[in-house]
C-alpha cells in the first residue's frame, strides 16, 4: 500500500512547474517585506505623536493578550515613550 502511494506521488506533474515555484518564491518575499516593515511601524518611536493625555490605547502584549487603558496626562512624552516600549502603563 505505502508503495503505491509512492509511486503515485512520484508520478504527479505540476503544470508550469517553473512559474509555481516563481510565485511561491515571490509570496514568501512579499511576506518576508511585509514583516520587516511592521517591525519598522510598530517601534515604540513612531507610536510617540499619537501618544496624548486622555486618549484610549489598546497594547497588544503577546503573553497576556489585549491591554485597554488611557494615557494619564502627569507623563512628558520621555516617559511615555519608555512606557511604549516595555509595553506597560499605569
Amino acid at each position: 500500500m505505502c508503495w503505491l502511494l509512492q509511486v503515485e506521488r512520484d508520478d504527479v506533474r505540476v503544470p508550469q512547474e517553473e512559474q509555481v515555484a516563481s510565485y511561491l518564491e515571490l509570496q514568501q518575499q512579499l511576506a518576508a517585506a511585509k514583516a520587516a516593515m511592521r517591525a519598522v511601524v510598530n517601534q515604540p518611536r513612531h507610536i510617540l505623536p499619537f501618544l496624548q493625555p486622555g486618549r484610549l490605547v489598546n497594547i497588544a502584549a503577546r503573553a497576556s493578550g489585549m491591554l485597554a487603558c488611557v494615557i494619564p496626562s502627569k507623563f512628558s512624552q520621555c516617559e511615555l515613550l519608555t512606557m511604549a516600549s516595555s509595553a506597560v502603563l499605569p
